[in-house]
């Protein structure tokens, strides 16, 4: 009898055990790591306003993704907590790939980064847009204005058009002189002038070129004039001269004054 007793007490004890032990070993899932795959592949393909997104989408669904969210920004945003609170983010989402992300700006570099969500599982981390060689992608520059016809000429105008669904954010009118004045790698704009001298028998003249630069955000204004130009006499109304000699001044003054290029 004391045998059978000594039994059911054991077997009554390690019952009591494994209830305990199975109480502390009942792990919880922590959400965090239950979480959504992230892009292991991503390319970008730039329009002018567009680009058209690519990545392993049918990997990402396979394990739970529902939809993807992409963002691209025009800021320089150090990490993810300076994207989170940046406002300068565009947003977009879609259930696919390839997903063409529109409204951009032509000309212009983004930063771009992509991430898997689900109703299910924690969103997978960000992933970061890179190529071979830089860490943005450059939309293309713009040609939205429709070729000139005669019938758009008149006598003292020419009308202009464009694709009504693009955006125009800046519209420059030009005879092409601030083009010959310009430096490589800045931007620059101006006009010409001329002014003939008394008595006019003479035929002489002054010509003289205006202008600032860079050209969205002066940072100075430059005015050349010259009083008969030296080889001619006087006698050309030219702005040639003029335009050599303001080049050739911005030439020099542009870097001397720490003025960053901005236009390529």
């Amino acid at each position: 009898m004391k045998t059978i007793k000594y039994s059911v007490w054991a077997i009554m004890l390690l019952a009591a055990t494994l209830v305990s032990c199975t109480d502390k070993m009942d792990w919880d899932i922590d959400p965090t790591l239950y979480r959504c795959f992230s892009a292991t592949s991503l390319s970008v393909d730039p329009t002018d306003t567009e680009a058209e997104v690519t990545f392993d989408a049918g990997m990402m669904k396979a394990n739970g993704a529902e939809k993807f969210e992409i963002q691209v920004t025009t800021a320089t945003l150090e990490d993810d907590e300076a994207w989170d609170n940046s406002n300068e983010v565009l947003t977009f989402e879609t259930d696919n790939s390839p997903y063409t992300i529109t409204g951009l700006i032509g000309d212009t570099e983004y930063s771009l980064r992509i991430r898997a969500l689900s109703s299910q599982k924690t969103a997978s981390h960000w992933v970061h847009y890179a190529s071979s060689t830089k860490t943005t992608f450059k939309t293309k520059a713009e040609h939205i204005m429709n070729a000139v016809t005669n019938a758009d000429r008149g006598e003292d105008f020419i009308t202009v058009s464009w694709d009504a669904s693009k955006a125009v954010t800046k519209l420059t009118v030009s005879d092409g002189t601030e083009k010959k004045a310009g430096v490589t790698g800045y931007s620059v704009a101006g006009k010409t002038g001329t002014a003939q001298k008394n008595p006019r028998s003479e035929n002489k003249w002054l010509i003289s070129f205006i202008g600032h630069a860079p050209a969205d955000n002066p940072k100075f204004a430059i005015y050349v004039i010259i009083d008969e130009a030296y080889g001619t006499n006087g006698t050309s109304g030219s702005s040639a001269d003029v335009l050599t000699l303001s080049h050739d001044i911005l030439e020099e003054l542009l870097p001397y004054m720490n003025v960053y290029k901005d236009d390529g």
